[in-house]
């Protein structure tokens, strides 16, 4: 299934299929996607279809700051510079692993009464700090479980791809943490990087 077919099939009737729609149309022009990216949005799997959006929506951010991203075979999602410094990003989008289903429920305002409940913040934040870890081990290596040491050589430092004067961005999409149903302009503001 094409990405477009795909995405019109998943957003239907809603106005983020135009939305999303609009962001493959952008970032398919680019021709940055990489040799995965239509097999994974396309998987059926949430948390891989919502990191490969997160990405068209960094793109797009990217471009419309007036940036011109790169990304390459090997590496972070994007590059691009400012001034003689490279800035690196990677995109990662949390799933919502530890948290209360009745948190993760989308909210109907027009219905909602008024009660008090709790919000999950100690899960919430050990799924953030577990993508920045995740991202972490890449640029410098993971952590060899037998010796304790970091292998550097694996990650994007040891591998001369990020250089020490690079800047190096994580840029995390909370929308799985939190199912909020929101105008686009709304949405668009809680996911900036």
């Amino acid at each position: 299934m094409s990405v477009a077919n795909f995405l019109t099939a998943r957003f239907k009737g809603t106005w983020t299929e135009e939305y999303h729609l609009g962001l493959w149309e952008q970032y398919s022009r680019s021709g940055l996607a990489d040799p995965h990216f239509e097999k994974e949005i396309t998987s059926n799997d949430d948390r891989r279809m919502w990191q490969r959006i997160w990405e068209m929506i960094v793109f797009r951010l990217l471009v419309e700051s007036g940036h011109a991203p790169t990304s390459a075979a090997r590496g972070p999602d994007f590059c691009f510079s400012i001034g003689d410094r490279r800035v690196f990003i990677e995109c990662t989008a949390p799933e919502p692993t530890g948290l209360p289903p009745e948190w993760l429920e989308p909210v109907d305002w027009s219905t909602i009464k008024t009660e008090v409940s709790s919000v999950p913040f100690a899960e919430i934040l050990l799924r953030w700090t577990a993508a920045i870890k995740e991202k972490y081990d890449k640029l410098e290596g993971p952590v060899d479980r037998q010796t304790g040491r970091r292998r550097r050589s694996h990650g994007y430092r040891g591998q001369g791809i990020v250089r020490d004067n690079d800047c190096y961005v994580i840029a995390i999409d909370g929308r799985m943490l939190c199912e909020v149903e929101t105008s686009p302009r709304e949405t668009l503001d809680f996911r900036l990087p």
